[in-house]
């Protein structure tokens, strides 16, 4: 079985011995999760190296866990998927905390997005409604 930490990107960055290399902006796969929270635990576990900091932050779009690498103070957001997998579903995210903010940030402007956009189409129905039935 694939280590869900090798299954990312290669443009990450190493931090330091005791954190994490890489980030997960979607958990593509329950298999891909649970094998994450695996070697979690196990840092959780090894020479108080990696803590949780917080249980819960909570954030206009998610809420998540925070963790924190006493080595080098890297904070990390976990972001746990919903159990059912289905196609679109929250797959959760594992990011360090300025990428984690920026990534939520995005997610606010893409649900407004797409609330304008059926704001206006909204509109649109009700001014063709409007003009129909004047005319």
């Amino acid at each position: 079985m694939n280590n869900a930490l090798d299954e990312l990107p290669d443009d990450s960055w190493k931090m330091c011995n005791s954190c994490f290399n890489k980030e997960i902006k979607k958990f593509e796969s329950q298999v891909q999760f649970e094998s994450f929270n695996k070697v979690l635990d196990k840092k959780l576990k090894s020479d108080d190296k990696f803590i949780f900091k917080q249980k819960r932050v909570n954030h206009s779009q998610d809420s998540y866990e925070l963790y924190e690498c006493i080595s080098c103070e890297t904070k990390w957001c976990l972001s746990k998927p919903h159990n059912v997998w289905a196609d679109n579903t929250w797959r959760g995210y594992f990011l360090t905390e300025p990428n984690c903010l920026e990534y939520l940030d995005e997610l606010g402007r893409e649900r407004k997005r797409g609330t304008f956009g059926c704001l206006i189409i909204l509109l649109l129905t009700i001014a063709m409604i409007i003009y129909l039935t004047l005319r």
